[in-house]
């Protein structure tokens, strides 16, 4: 499939996916259709259907999203035979399924594009899929970038528009009492939509652990305090099923941002197709399934130990002793996952926010104002200087009159 820009049915005109609605609207005569009637349209309809029955055929579908925990899967070829099974506990790690490819004519890098509506040259990074043009404004999306990368095997689609993410953040920073009253009428330097490319790993993990568990007890006995401290041993295990644990497929967002802003609905997820990409940047995953793999293995572990280390109650305090978990590896996908990204310059410094596209979960660090800071700490010390001297006063006259 070619690099498209989306026309509208009715008059031509570029059309862009319409967040509010979840319909494709064009800007120009208004109109609105479904994803599928554009993609009709534009002639790519056929071409989804394609890569739909091409991604069937090489995941097996629903049966790649077995849990391993219930045994190795065996996946159906509709051309006969097996064609593999989910990994079983004996296996290491999870296994990339095949990847389905738009088009595999070309395995040159591209980072130059060439304008469908106005013919003007894109220049993006090799991973860029979607852009808005330079020369005239319009969305542009490269499917042509999915030739040597795997399409998504679902994607969910944004769910706040800009302007709902702007006062979003607007409202957050009405609650900071500390925030420079200068910062809040700072201008957003960008406010961008982007979908970002996740691995979503499913596994069943077998956990087991020890705990150290202690009560103390003190009591008085006449003239005499008593302290009773006991110590008990606590064993624990349990099965924890995993499924759709996301670990961000770029190296361009930090892990601390892509993973504050969850979770997500995955319930809501929809087919991938590139209407949902215009109007918003996407870039393509820079880091494999191999390298993420680690980080989706050691989510569970901590999240297993976890559960064990909670369900430890009664005691005043309880240490971890020691632990092992045994995993059993299921379904892999790749997905794009919606964000907003913001970014305010502000006082010699950069100030970064991201925002989940469809839960408005916000993360970011806001600046302090010191005068606020020392001002409210100084009315503080003024209040409880009030309150004490007042208890204190009577006590201290007689000494001071002497």
């Amino acid at each position: 499939m070619s690099d498209v820009q989306l026309k509208c049915p009715s008059c031509g005109a570029p059309i862009n996916f319409d967040v509010s609605s979840g319909k494709m609207q064009c800007g120009y005569c208004t109109a609105t259709f479904t994803v599928e009637e554009v993609n009709q349209f534009n002639g790519i309809a056929q071409a989804n259907a394609e890569l739909a029955m091409a991604h069937e055929q090489q995941t097996g579908g629903a049966a790649a999203r077995t849990l391993a925990g219930q045994g190795a899967a065996t996946i159906p070829n509709p051309g006969g035979g097996q064609m593999g099974t989910v990994p079983s506990a004996e296996e290491t790690g999870w296994v990339e399924p095949p990847p389905t490819y738009l088009d595999e004519s070309t395995g040159q890098q591209m980072a130059q594009f060439q304008c469908n509506s106005c013919g003007g040259e894109i220049i993006g990074s090799p991973d860029m899929v979607s852009s808005k043009c330079p020369w005239c404004n319009n969305n542009f999306v490269a499917t042509g970038q999915l030739t040597r990368t795997r399409v998504p095997d679902r994607m969910i689609p944004f769910g706040m528009t800009k302007e709902q993410a702007l006062a979003a953040f607007k409202e957050k920073m009405k609650g900071l009492k500390l925030l420079p009253r200068a910062f809040t009428r700072a201008k957003l330097d960008d406010i961008q939509g982007v979908y970002v490319p996740y691995w979503l790993y499913d596994a069943s993990v077998s956990g087991q652990a020890v705990f150290e568990g202690s009560r103390t007890r003190t009591w008085i006995a006449g003239d005499t305090e008593y302290t009773e401290h006991n110590v008990y041993t606590v064993s624990r295990a349990c099965r924890v099923d995993y499924l759709d644990v996301p670990v961000a497929g770029t190296s361009k967002i930090t892990a601390n941002i892509t993973e504050s802003i969850e979770p997500f609905d995955y319930s809501k997820s929809t087919d991938f197709s590139p209407a949902y990409l215009t109007g918003f940047m996407t870039n393509k995953y820079d880091v494999e399934a191999e390298q993420a793999n680690p980080r989706a293995l050691e989510r569970m572990k901590d999240s297993t130990i976890a559960t064990m280390r909670d369900s430890v109650l009664g005691f005043d305090s309880v240490q971890e002793i020691s632990s092992s978990v045994a995993p059993t590896f299921g379904a892999l996908e790749y997905v794009f996952l919606p964000l907003w990204l913001m970014n305010i310059s502000w006082d010699g410094k950069n100030y970064n926010y991201a925002m989940n596209g469809q839960t408005g979960k916000f993360v970011g660090e806001f600046p302090v104002s010191k005068a606020k800071f020392w001002g409210g700490f100084a009315a503080i010390a003024v209040s409880l200087f009030a309150i004490l001297g007042g208890l204190f006063v009577p006590f201290l006259m007689p000494l001071l009159m002497n």
